[in-house]
């Protein structure tokens, strides 16, 4: 059976899938979400939160269509046109669930979608699908961050330094070689960079998925790029912090006798 899912950005789509994936066993669960492949954000969270979970890449697409004793969960981003993917969701057992804030007015996900459930509250714009929130996604693959500049970067961010944010979520490589993950949703409380559940990176750059995608209005994508930059470790200081780490890590404790 496949689970369809669509909504708006930040409405919890993924937090959805993951809230069922933890009700049950994620070892018959599998997970696709197309016209993503470039920045998997979502994807690479949900398969280090669940490492039995299949997460299916691009070129794969045709096992959506397979035999699978299961549940595939197909997340389908905002901007994908519904009506394109829809002769392979006629073709399956499919079970189609819009995600939408409370008390939202009708939208064509209200036509399109077997069930509705409510997700984060916020306002959903009535002209949201005739003038679309802009989206930009910049990959960061190599590049660690000095956290503190993270922290007033993510802050100017989110009260409007770059433009109006609705949404924003990134997966960001910082100096202490942990990989943290950001997620804002307006109108929602959020926690402040988690750390993902990935080994320490002490050895040059991290060659490991890292971006950020931030989905608003008047979105300033150059001054958001150059302050990144401004933000990122030369060669230098990154050699110099994971030089003290991989010490501090080798150092062996002191055992005081009583």
């Amino acid at each position: 059976m496949i689970v369809a899912l669509s909504g708006p950005p930040g409405v919890g789509k993924t937090h959805w899938i993951a809230q069922h994936l933890r009700q049950h066993n994620s070892q018959n669960a599998r997970y696709f979400s197309p016209k993503t492949e470039t920045l998997p954000l979502d994807a690479v969270w949900l398969g280090t939160e669940f490492p039995a979970l299949q997460v299916l890449q691009l070129g794969q697409e045709a096992q959506l269509l397979a035999s699978f004793e299961g549940v595939t969960y197909l997340e389908l981003p905002w901007y994908l046109d519904l009506a394109g993917i829809e002769p392979l969701l006629q073709s399956t057992d499919c079970d189609r669930i819009a995600i939408l804030p409370p008390q939202s007015l009708e939208t064509p996900w209200h036509d399109w979608a077997d069930r509705i459930h409510s997700g984060n509250p916020f306002t959903l714009s009535s002209d949201f699908h005739q003038h679309p929130p802009q989206i930009h996604r910049i990959q960061l693959n190599g590049k660690v961050l000095d956290f503190e500049s993270l922290a007033v970067f993510w802050y100017e961010l989110l009260q409007g330094a770059y433009g109006e944010v609705m949404r924003a979520k990134g997966i960001l490589e910082i100096a202490s070689g942990e990989a943290v993950y950001g997620d804002f949703v307006r109108g929602r409380r959020n926690d402040e960079f988690p750390a993902l559940d990935w080994p320490q990176w002490l050895e040059g750059r991290p060659q490991r998925l890292s971006g950020l995608e931030i989905c608003g209005d008047g979105l300033q994508r150059v001054a958001i790029v150059q302050t990144l930059e401004d933000c990122c470790l030369s060669d230098e200081q990154l050699h110099y912090y994971q030089q003290q780490i991989r010490a501090s890590l080798d150092r062996e404790p002191e055992v005081t006798v009583i």
